[in-house]
């Protein structure tokens, strides 16, 4: 107990009341502890004690930890499932067979981009592997749906296709998942003319010139596919071109561009307009004559002069030109179809051409062909019987003319006749067959068993002459 204290400071025992001198610690009377009472603080040390105002506190209820944790974990598996499904979603994406069921439909359409499909081990090609330039390996796939089946199936075994395309792993993707695309393997062909100063060119884009030293081009690295090959140039002062479609692979070493020209003389009715194949190609001078030098022969080649008689218009006959020239002749007449007159040597040699073509029709027409001994066959009864086969392969009737056959030994010493279609005969022509290209139809042969042999699909396509 506190001792108590009166108004004049005097001290006094809180048991007995006896009075204490200040600083005593037990009462003298009672012997009671004596506690000293806490100081009193003053008014006017209350008066001196500023107050600071206090601003309004905000109250923010607190979330329990529990709850908090237990919204973390909420999100920590939402987030999880989330790459869960992307995962296996990009799993399904990259495996093998749907990345080679895109890379085909990509190979088939022209339309679309392959770059981002193809690679190759060529270095010089690898840095020009781009959508222009991939083109001719698409028209080639796109045109023969049966083809692109079949790099599908060799692709699906991993096996190499025509010794061009294979499947290859070019790394991952995500880090998890395997990358496939087509290697294709580069091709180079030799380009090749006869004449000099002519320039090559691979679909628009010029590659090289004929020389006097060299009448050749190589070009490459290629894509395998189809190309468009021009040689063109300029003989006697006309320009002249040659222009074949051919699909190039790994077995195509040279494609010929030859121009066959020949320089021969016309003979008709002075100042009468030329034609050939129904186009105008010059006009006869006063004297009737018109020579022609280094002009480009055709497989097809008629010819006829148009010229006017008062008021009429008088056409001559129809001439075989190509025949004639085969048959050595320079010096050709046109002569109107009322008239006898003209050139006796060019008269007896188109009528020897004429009377020709209809012996072998007749001679044709009158053979059983169940007869023929196919392993001694003439270069005529080969291309009839490739004829043959032809017609079967195009929806309008076609003839020879529609057609150029040429002939080659391969390195075993066996004929091998190439066909090209001929823009230039009829048929082709009602077709609107364009007249500047000449499309490569196939190779054919005659084998040790005087079957017709198909080079380009390696079988038989008739054991008959005739069938």
């Amino acid at each position: 107990m506190g001792c108590s204290q009166d108004m004049n400071n005097d001290l006094f025992c809180p048991n007995c009341g006896t009075k204490i001198k200040a600083g005593a610690q037990f009462c003298p009377n009672c012997g009671t502890k004596i506690k000293r009472a806490a100081k009193k603080s003053h008014p006017a040390d209350q008066l001196k004690t500023k107050t600071e105002p206090v601003s309004p506190q905000r109250t923010t209820m607190k979330v329990p930890f529990g709850k908090k944790s237990q919204q973390f974990k909420m999100l920590l598996l939402a987030v999880a499932v989330v790459l869960v499904a992307v995962f296996f979603g990009l799993k399904s994406y990259y495996q093998p067979q749907k990345q080679l069921d895109r890379i085909i439909t990509v190979f088939g359409d022209p339309s679309k981009n392959l770059s981002g499909y193809v690679t190759t081990d060529d270095p010089n090609l690898q840095k020009r592997i781009t959508a222009t330039n991939l083109k001719p390996v698409q028209k080639y796939f796109s045109k023969d749906h049966q083809k692109l089946a079949n790099l599908e199936t060799a692709l699906k075994k991993n096996e190499n296709y025509q010794g061009s395309y294979s499947l290859q792993r070019v790394g991952s993707v995500w880090l998890f998942f395997p990358k496939y695309k087509v290697n294709i393997s580069v091709v180079y062909v030799n380009l090749h003319t006869n004449h000099v100063n002519f320039s090559f060119y691979k679909n628009s884009q010029k590659v090289g010139k004929t020389t006097q030293d060299s009448y050749s081009q190589k070009v490459g690295p290629l894509f395998p596919g189809i190309y468009t090959f021009t040689a063109m140039g300029n003989l006697s002062g006309r320009n002249i071109s040659k222009k074949v479609e051919r699909t190039i692979n790994s077995n195509s070493k040279n494609i010929y561009l030859n121009i066959k020209t020949a320089s021969f003389t016309l003979h008709g009715h002075p100042e009468a307009n030329v034609y050939f194949n129904q186009r105008k190609i010059g006009q006869l001078n006063k004297n009737g004559t018109l020579k022609l030098k280094n002009y480009p022969v055709k497989k097809s080649l008629t010819g006829y002069t148009v010229y006017n008689s008062g008021k009429k218009k008088v056409r001559s006959k129809s001439i075989n030109i190509n025949l004639l020239l085969k048959l050595g002749v320079r010096s050709i007449s046109f002569n109107s179809k009322s008239s006898n007159s003209g050139s006796s040597k060019s008269t007896s040699a188109d009528t020897a051409a004429s009377s020709s073509t209809a012996d072998s029709s007749d001679s044709s027409s009158s053979t059983d062909t169940s007869s023929v001994d196919t392993k001694y066959l003439t270069t005529d009864q080969v291309n009839d019987w490739i004829l043959v086969h032809l017609k079967s392969q195009y929806n309008f009737n076609v003839t020879k003319d529609d057609f150029d056959f040429e002939q080659a030994k391969n390195d075993q010493g066996i004929l091998e006749i190439t066909v090209y279609e001929n823009h230039d005969g009829p048929d082709m022509q009602a077709h609107n067959a364009d007249p500047n290209t000449s499309p490569r139809v196939g190779t054919y042969s005659i084998d040790s068993n005087g079957n017709l042999y198909d080079e380009d699909t390696n079988q038989v396509v008739s054991t008959e002459y005739g069938k």
